[in-house]
């Protein structure tokens, strides 16, 4: 499809906002990497690809050297040298994509960790005669148990007893959690104050009389 510069190519979604991409330039959009609803899409991807106009655009070829590299940073480098590991094996949380040091440590921890846990021997079960031991009682909740309705089915919705399941933006999906952690992790403190409004409420009356 030929696109002119300053056409909406597609809408981002990220965290706190919807952000729509414009080409920048004349072109044909050739070919459509990343598909519509796609997510987790990591920052400098390669999700699509613009030609000049005249070039064979039935041919393209996606570059071989376009890929999810990492950056890192110089005590990320030095870290992940000594212990002869692999960014690709962590996660980058810097901005735009930077690996940190912060990222390096916490993969040099979970790699001691996975050492320790295929060093660490099974301890075997000990074996108790299950005649010699009572029979147990069937533990019940002392309370009832909720009933959750069904969800609805496809092509009948709003049926009575049933609800459907909405997904969830990833911009509501962060306001829940900062609210959450707002309520959970600050603390608070609540304050009340009686007031006298017997005057106020006069001059309320007389206003509407």
């Amino acid at each position: 499809e030929a696109v002119s510069a300053g056409d909406a190519l597609c809408e981002i979604e990220t965290d706190k906002a919807v952000v729509t991409l414009d080409a920048s330039d004349d072109g044909i959009l050739a070919k459509i990497v990343v598909a519509e609803g796609s997510k987790n899409i990591r920052l400098g991807s390669l999700i699509g690809l613009l030609v000049e106009e005249g070039e064979d655009w039935k041919h393209v070829e996606i570059p071989k050297d376009i890929g999810p590299s990492f950056r890192l940073s110089p005590a990320a480098r030095n870290i992940l040298e000594k212990h002869g590991l692999d960014a690709n094996q962590g996660t980058a949380t810097g901005p735009r994509g930077i690996f940190t040091k912060e990222d390096a440590l916490k993969l040099v921890q979970l790699k001691q960790m996975s050492k320790m846990t295929e060093s660490r021997p099974t301890p075997a079960l000990p074996t108790i005669p299950t005649a010699s031991l009572p029979p147990r009682a069937t533990a019940r909740p002392s309370y009832p148990r909720p009933m959750i309705p069904p969800v609805s089915t496809p092509g009948q919705p709003n049926v009575a007893g049933t609800f459907t399941e909405v997904p969830t933006s990833n911009i509501r999906r962060v306001i829940a959690k900062r609210l959450t952690e707002s309520k959970r992790t600050i603390p608070h403190a609540y304050a009340t104050t009686d007031c006298d409004l017997g005057a106020v409420l006069k001059v309320r009356q007389n206003l509407v009389r």
